[in-house]
C-alpha cells in the first residue's frame, strides 16, 4: 500500500511539475523527474513497472501536445519517451539478472548450512584475523558454547587447547598471504570447555582460499577422540594384563 501511495505521489508531482514549467516556458528540465516514478515502477513491480513507463511515456508526451507549434517538442519528447523506456528495460534485466543471483546465493546457503549440520565433527571458520564468523553445532557442543555468542568473537577465546604436558598450546594459522602457504596446522591434546569438562580432541586448521589465491580466512576442524582415547587406554590395559597372565 505504501509502495503505491509513493509512486502515485512520484507521478503525479513529476506531471505537476512538468506542466507547471511548460506553461513557463522551461522544456529541458521537468522530464527528468519523470525517472522518479520509472525506476520506483521498474524495482517495485517488475515486469509491470515496464507498462508503467510507457504510461508515463505516453502521458508526458500527450502533455507536451499543447506547447508545441513546430513539432519539435513533439520530437524531443518521442526521443525521451524511448530513452525512458530503455533505461526502463536496462533496469529491468539487471534487477532481474540479481535477483535470481541473491535466489542461488540463498540456496547455497541453505546448503551449507544443512552440511555444517550434519558434519560429525566440529568446524569453526574464522577472517583473517582469527574472529569466528562460522561455527556448527559439533563445534558448539564440543566448545560448550552458542553459535550466537561465538561470532565475531577471536579463537582464542573459544577454543582453548593444551598439550598432553598441560601447556596451553598456541594455535597457528596457515598464512598465504603471499601465495606461499605453510603447512597445515594439525595438533592432538584437550580443550577444557566452559562449563570446565575435559575433552581429548584433534585440531586442523587449513586456509581458505580464493581463485586467486588469496586467503579470506581459516577453516578449523575440530574432532572430539574422548573415547577413542579411552578406547586406546582400555585395550592397552587389558594387552599389558593379558601379556602379564601368559608369563605367570
Amino acid at each position: 500500500m505504501v509502495k503505491h501511495i509513493i509512486f502515485t505521489a512520484s507521478f503525479l508531482i513529476s506531471l505537476a511539475v512538468n506542466l507547471l514549467c511548460l506553461n513557463m516556458g522551461i522544456y529541458n528540465i521537468p522530464q527528468h523527474l519523470y525517472y522518479i516514478p520509472i525506476l520506483l515502477g521498474v524495482f517495485w513491480y517488475k515486469r509491470t513497472g515496464i507498462l508503467l513507463t510507457l504510461f508515463t511515456s505516453c502521458t508526458y508526451i500527450v502533455s507536451v501536445l499543447p506547447y508545441d507549434q513546430d513539432g519539435e517538442l513533439i520530437l524531443a519528447a518521442v526521443v525521451r519517451s524511448a530513452i525512458f523506456l530503455s533505461i526502463s528495460l536496462m533496469v529491468y534485466i539487471l534487477n532481474t539478472r540479481n535477483l535470481k543471483n541473491e535466489k542461488i546465493l540463498f540456496k547455497n546457503m541453505e546448503r551449507l548450512h544443512t552440511i555444517l549440520q550434519s558434519i560429525r565433527d566440529g568446524v569453526i571458520v574464522t577472517d583473517v584475523y582469527g574472529n569466528i564468523e562460522i561455527i556448527n553445532p559439533k563445534a558448539e557442543a564440543i566448545c560448550t558454547v552458542s553459535g550466537i555468542n561465538a561470532i565475531n568473537k577471536p579463537i582464542t577465546e573459544v577454543l582453548n587447547v593444551y598439550s598432553e604436558i598441560n601447556e596451553k598450546v598456541i594455535l597457528q594459522t596457515p598464512d598465504c598471504q603471499n601465495n606461499t602457504c605453510t603447512i597445515p596446522f594439525s595438533q592432538s591434546g584437550y580443550i577444557i570447555a566452559n562449563n570446565g569438562s575435559k575433552k581429548e580432541v584433534e585440531i586442523h586448521i587449513m586456509p581458505v582460499l580464493q581463485a586467486d589465491g588469496m586467503q579470506t580466512g581459516n577453516t578449523i576442524i575440530i574432532r572430539d577422540i574422548t573415547e577413542k582415547k579411552k578406547d586406546e587406554k582400555e585395550i592397552r590395559f587389558l594387552t599389558y594384563h593379558d601379556k602379564l597372565d601368559r608369563s605367570l
